[in-house]
């Protein structure tokens, strides 16, 4: 007799069980849906006076995606592309976001957004026009792509930022701004742009971002981004990239200055959207970056693809370079990549394991740093456009690392001493 009553109980069980399912999720309910496309990526282009090369960069994306879904092109079945967006301003008070739209081997740019914007942003609203991009093409992955002008870790208030220096030892003595650029110079890209750099802007008025107020902005987006590209100079930097490393997975990164063309997006869009964005491959995108500095400069194809997830296993082999016994080193021995005086950006593996006295430190500190750097491409020089140094210096191609750091120089000590890296290394 137990029998058809347990049979009875599991019926009755079943049914409630489907009832309160069907009860907490009905068929109609606002639950929105998963996103479809399967990567976004997100151009970010700061400032004006880049105007010209970024809208090369973006034609350049375009024409690279249009081919992409030409007839037989790796695209040209899918139904669901990965999309790509930008945020560029037009005027120093106006900026659009805008999408690259491809198919069947055309391409072209439709605006969804448009903002009025002040001369001197906030990382708020940086973070606030991220945000509004990754709305705009929700995906299951996203991208980075920051373009413009960049000091790395550098800080735009820093009391230093706008000192004269005297340029004793190189000819006639002679005061400047420490980072003053030559008139004649070729174009190269920083992050932010402003008094007294760019004489269209009036004193005060500036568009400089430091690094922790563009790592601030990439968080408040709740976004962390299968890689960051970016096209500005000296941002292969471990002071800038140990800010970054929660924002991204990879960051791709110079050590010196970029020049105004900035990244080939022609040759680079191939290797990020091969499987329609759902995989990348970045060190292609790295040699990619070398071999056409190589092809048409002859110079500053200097890159490296950090794993940032690394960093902090890098930190830690760097302590125990910092606390441990140590060698005299000779700034004069060591590789620069800035036309600065004196010198700010110094290769960083050359650097530490010329500190470090004791043999298996220093194996333990390398093996950390190979892990951390995963390729690094260099040609055999790299240009700079500032004073007192214009023009182009050797690179030793033996002692380049792919990053560089400016604990060994002389400026911006107290300032130095505040970063995150150094804390986290001291």
């Amino acid at each position: 007799m137990y029998k058809p009553v347990l049979r009875h109980l599991a019926i009755l069980f079943s049914l409630l069980t489907l009832i309160f399912v069907q009860a907490c999720c009905p068929e109609d309910d606002d639950t929105p849906e998963q996103p479809q496309t399967p990567h976004t990526l997100l151009y970010y282009f700061v400032g004006t006076d880049l105007s010209y090369y970024f809208g090369n960069n973006i034609s350049a994306a375009g024409k690279a995606l249009a081919a992409l879904t030409e007839a037989g092109g790796v695209l040209a079945e899918e139904e669901n592309k990965s999309r790509v967006l930008c945020f560029i301003q037009r005027s120093k008070t106006s900026a659009e976001i805008i999408e690259l739209k491809y198919a069947d081997g055309l391409f072209e740019q439709e605006v969804l957004a448009s903002y009025e914007v002040p001369k001197a942003m906030t990382s708020e609203q940086m973070g606030s026009y991220l945000k509004d991009m990754i709305e705009l093409a929700p995906a299951v992955s996203y991208g980075l792509v920051m373009g413009g002008h960049s000091r790395a870790w550098t800080l735009v208030n820093s009391p230093d930022f706008y000192a004269t220096t005297s340029d004793y030892g190189i000819g006639r003595p002679q005061f400047r701004r420490y980072w003053e650029r030559d008139p004649e110079a070729l174009v190269t890209r920083f992050f932010g742009e402003g008094y007294p750099f760019f004489s269209s802007y009036s004193e005060g008025a500036s568009n400089f971002f430091d690094i922790t107020d563009i790592a601030s902005a990439l968080s408040s987006t709740g976004v962390k981004f299968e890689y960051a590209i970016y096209d500005a100079c000296f941002m292969s930097n471990i002071e800038s990239l140990y800010d970054l490393r929660n924002n991204s997975k990879y960051a791709i990164a110079s050590v010196s200055e970029v020049m105004g063309n900035g990244f080939p997006y022609d040759r680079i869009i191939p290797h990020l959207f091969k499987t329609n964005g759902k995989s990348f491959d970045l060190e292609s995108v790295c040699y990619e970056f070398y071999d056409y500095y190589r092809t048409s400069a002859g110079y500053s194809g200097s890159v490296a693809l950090t794993d940032c997830t690394e960093l902090d296993a890098l930190a830690a082999a760097t302590k125990r370079v910092n606390n441990g016994s140590k060698n005299e080193v000779d700034n004069g021995d060591l590789q620069y990549y800035d036309g600065l005086n004196p010198h700010l950006f110094f290769d960083f593996g050359q650097y530490i394991n010329a500190l470090c006295a004791d043999e298996a430190t220093r194996t333990a500190f390398q093996t950390q740093l190979d892990k951390t750097i995963v390729c690094k491409y260099t040609l055999n020089s790299f240009y700079t456009g500032l004073k007192p140094y214009r023009g182009t210096h050797k690179i030793d191609t033996e002692a380049y690392s792919g990053v560089t750091t400016s604990q060994p120089s002389e400026m911006y000590r107290s300032e130095y001493e505040s970063t995150a890296w150094y804390k986290a290394t001291h």
